[in-house]
């Protein structure tokens, strides 16, 4: 649709006080109560399930859900009993940023040359992993769509100069930016709960990492605020969508494995460090702050 048809389509819409909302072509599939396991996600021709999980199960990045280690769970705790929550956050989140910085792309995953040998010279934000069909170009371009998009929510539009969300450095700017929608976030939760929909952006969505053992994790790649609020919550158990499913058996078949980006060894190396919750050396400077 045109996008001035689009304004003013909304924009008498609005003076209704309806809205125009884009929705997932494929519908969702709820498997809480019949089956609830991630794994029948190719059997029901890769249409969105949705499921029951366990939070210790997930991952931010390589970041496992918990205080201790994971710099934006600890940051949101922190505010907890605290009056000045917001700058109580902005400090937590400011430590991690100055702690965490990856050189390149080698730095962010653990990983030597060796295991990807075309990852070299490439920032650590702009490496698509071993299982996504993203070259690095469109990885990119990618990243700078998500960094406008998401920094438009709070009234800006900051490129992926200004940093990334899950390590830094980081903007002043783009500081301000990750602690508003933290706060935000945690404030609508605290007062009216956390709410879903099946519309786009209406659950928290996951890639499912399944071992050839038939164990499985997951790591949150929408809903990544939401995520944190409800872990410093200490939920146990949350509703998530799941998008796509990874199976290590079948690494000499990922996209990126294939086009020589990766090796299969260094890929496999990506996924078991996923899948383990293992933090790279980079990341043990957070760990051992003190």
């Amino acid at each position: 649709m045109n996008e001035t048809i689009k304004r003013k389509i909304q924009f008498i819409l609005g003076t209704f006080g309806y809205s125009i909302k884009r929705v997932d072509s494929k519908p969702l599939l709820d498997l809480r109560y019949k089956h609830n396991d991630p794994r029948l996600f190719l059997y029901y021709g890769k249409k969105p399930l949705f499921i029951n999980v366990r939070i210790e199960l997930g991952r931010i990045r390589f970041f496992p859900l918990s205080k201790k280690t994971n710099p934006f769970v600890y940051a949101v705790s922190e505010t907890f009993n605290e009056k000045d929550t917001f700058n109580v956050l902005k400090s937590c989140l400011q430590q991690y940023y100055s702690l965490v910085q990856p050189e390149n792309a080698y730095d962010w995953f653990g990983l030597e040359k060796k295991d990807a040998p075309l990852l070299s010279g490439v920032p650590a934000w702009f490496a698509p992993e071993p299982w996504e069909v993203s070259t690095v170009d469109q990885k990119r371009r990618s990243m700078e769509r998500v960094s406008k998009s998401e920094s438009k929510k709070c009234g800006k539009k900051l490129s992926a100069s200004h940093g990334a969300k899950v390590f830094g450095p980081v903007t002043s700017e783009k500081l301000h930016t990750e602690a508003v929608r933290f706060h935000k976030t945690m404030l609508s939760i605290e007062s009216s709960g956390f709410c879903r929909h099946d519309g786009a952006d209406g659950d928290i969505e996951a890639l499912v990492f399944v071992r050839e053992d038939g164990q499985w994790r997951w790591q949150v790649s929408r809903g990544l605020h939401r995520l944190v609020v409800l872990t410093a919550l200490c939920w146990r158990q949350i509703p998530l969508r799941v998008k796509n499913v990874v199976y290590r058996q079948d690494a000499d078949t990922w996209p990126n494995v294939l086009s020589g980006l990766y090796t299969k060894d260094g890929a496999l190396k990506l996924f078991d460090r996923i899948f383990d919750g293992k933090l790279p050396a980079l990341l043990q400077r957070w760990i051992k702050r003190g």
